[in-house]
């Protein structure tokens, strides 16, 4: 039996035991890809064979990716009445996954989906994606869950649609399926794309409702997942030597330890080490677009370096200096809430800007101490006992209505007081002047009632 290219690589690559092995985010700071034999550690079939798993594969060609963002997730399990559990390895989903999520209460609910084609077909222009595969009997034709269909209009019997394919598709209006919405990037129902919810705020619930599930998982996938924010790091894979199957993505906070190959310059003029190159770009392709499990725990000093830096709008990867100087060097992800955080922080940083960056980093801390509260996880601050409701009299609401006829509040807390006094104060002259006085009261603030008493 011939050797495969793989093997071939492996018999003319050359390792000096006395060089310093290096752990795998050093190594993806060398010029890559490369030839690299793991010295210590393993991960999925990569590592040292042992008496225990003789079958692991120690060496491989390494290469990148790239960087993407990418979104940090949990998978969970809910239970009615019961806070959620985590299940499993963290997930990394990158903004380039063919997925479709819907989004989740704290309790697991989603909105309601359209349940039929006459549902469907009162909906014109909606592009729309298929939940469940059903077959069409009078079409003889099957329907699979994933495709995105486009509806255009019905004859009274059938609904006509278009695919991604521009073919036109008639639908049977007496035809249950299950359909969801694209949604938008400002829309909460229907299912979303990875590029969607990066604009979300973070940390939310979803459910994987169409998608590929990760490889290399020890028990079933759970579709349910808790989105904690967003990074963007390098993506490193592996294509074994000995048993070229598929690629294997490597996290770079994975445990192990790495050589490389010191004939590297000779390797690259293989005509074999050519082929191989080509098989793992062809793998990578699509690869890189696929769920990843990661080990990743973050401590609750990384946690709160990481709402930090997305409020004061910094890189989302650090310096490897500015990474030390922070403590954020041993998981090497640093979280951002959401991309929109960046944005709001660009639109207010011009000439006009009212609000400091500390201020506004305060004003996101609350917002997510509120939504801690609302979940249930911590205990309401008394830093927020400081907003008191505004307790207006009837008489005061009948004067000020917005468009529609409802009452807007125009007074705060400080103010109000200051319309009691003014009040008090007219209320020693006739009975017009008081009216006046109100009126000029609530339409100018504290400083008109001041002008009123002089």
């Amino acid at each position: 039996m011939a050797a495969t290219d793989g093997q071939i690589i492996l018999a003319a690559s050359r390792f000096d035991d006395s060089e310093p092995s290096v752990y795998l985010r050093e190594f993806s700071k060398q010029k890559l890809p490369a030839v690299a034999k793991i010295v210590k550690g393993q991960h999925q079939n990569l590592g040292v064979p042992t008496l225990s798993a003789p079958s692991l594969q120690s060496k491989a060609l390494f290469l990148s990716a790239g960087k993407k963002y990418q979104i940090l997730a949990q998978p969970i399990k809910i239970k009615e009445g019961r806070k959620t559990t985590n299940v499993g390895a963290k997930v990394l989903i990158p903004e380039t996954y063919p997925g479709y999520f819907e989004l989740l209460s704290e309790d697991g609910r989603s909105t309601r989906c359209i349940d039929s084609v006459l549902e469907l077909s009162k909906r014109r222009n909606l592009r729309v994606l298929v939940r469940e595969t059903f077959r069409c009997t009078q079409m003889n034709r099957t329907i699979h869950a994933g495709e995105l269909l486009t509806t255009m209009n019905d004859n009274g019997k059938y609904l006509q649609c278009k695919n991604i394919k521009d073919e036109i598709i008639n639908l049977p209006l007496d035809t249950k399926a299950k359909f969801s919405p694209i949604a938008k990037e400002d829309s909460i129902s229907g299912v979303h794309t990875v590029k969607n919810l990066l604009l979300k705020r973070m940390p939310v619930i979803v459910r994987l409702v169409h998608g590929s599930a990760p490889k290399g998982l020890k028990q079933p996938f759970v579709p349910e997942l808790r989105l904690l924010g967003c990074v963007e790091i390098d993506r490193i894979f592996a294509l074994p030597l000995q048993k070229d199957n598929d690629l294997v993505p490597v996290p770079l906070n994975v445990k192990i330890k790495l050589q490389r190959a010191r004939n590297m310059e000779q390797l690259e003029h293989f005509i074999e080490y050519t082929r191989f190159l080509e098989k793992a770009q062809r793998l990578l392709s699509d690869a890189r677009d696929r769920l990843q499990i990661v080990d990743l725990k973050l401590s609750e000093k990384e946690k709160k370096d990481s709402k930090f830096s997305s409020r004061n709008k910094l890189p989302v990867v650090m310096l490897p200096s500015a990474a030390v100087a922070g403590g954020l060097m041993e998981n090497g992800y640093v979280l951002r809430k959401s991309a929109s955080c960046d944005a709001y922080g660009k639109g207010i940083g011009g000439a006009s800007s009212v609000l400091t960056s500390a201020e506004i980093a305060e004003e996101y801390n609350e917002i997510d101490h509120i939504y801690d509260y609302v979940r249930g996880l911590t205990p309401l601050s008394k830093g927020l006992s400081r907003f008191e409701p505004i307790c207006e009299t009837p008489t005061i609401k009948s004067h000020h209505t917005d468009s529609s006829g409802n009452y807007c509040s125009l007074i705060r807390v400080g103010a109000q007081a200051g319309g009691s006094n003014n009040n008090n104060s007219n209320n020693n002259g006739n009975s017009l002047n008081a009216s006046s006085g109100s009126n000029t009261n609530h339409s100018g603030g504290g400083g008109s009632g001041n002008n009123n008493n002089n």
